[in-house]
C-alpha cells in the first residue's frame, strides 16, 4: 500500500514484549448481537497489547480475538478463561486456533 504522496510508506516499528510476542492480555465477556428470537448472546474477548508501533503516534498496538457467541454468560466466561490460559501458556497463535475451533464446534 502506498501513501497518497506516492512515496513508499515507512517500515513499521514493532516492539514485541515477552516470549509470546505481546506485553499484556486482558479477557472480558461482552454482550454480543441478539439471537434471532431476541435473547441475549455473550462473547469472550481477549485484548492483546503488543508494545508501541506504527509511525509517530506511539500508541500501543492492540489486537482483539473473540470467542463464539454463547446464550449463557457463564459459558462465555469459561471460554474467556480457557483462551486466557492458552495465551499465557502458548501465545497468540494458539489462542487464534482455539477460538476458531470453538466457533466451529458451536453449531446450535
Amino acid at each position: 500500500v502506498r501513501s497518497r504522496s506516492g512515496s513508499a510508506p515507512a517500515q513499521p516499528r514493532i516492539v514485541s514484549g515477552g516470549a509470546h510476542g505481546f506485553d499484556s492480555v486482558k479477557a472480558d465477556v461482552v454482550e454480543a448481537n441478539a439471537r434471532h428470537d431476541g435473547s441475549t448472546n455473550y462473547q469472550s474477548e481477549l485484548l492483546f497489547t503488543m508494545g508501541t508501533a506504527m509511525g509517530d503516534s506511539k500508541r500501543p498496538r492492540t489486537m482483539v480475538i473473540r470467542g463464539p457467541f454463547r446464550p449463557d454468560k457463564g459459558a462465555a466466561q469459561d471460554d474467556a478463561d480457557r483462551l486466557l490460559e492458552a495465551a499465557e501458556r502458548d501465545g497468540i497463535q494458539k489462542v487464534r486456533a482455539m477460538a476458531t475451533s470453538l466457533k466451529r464446534s458451536t453449531v446450535r
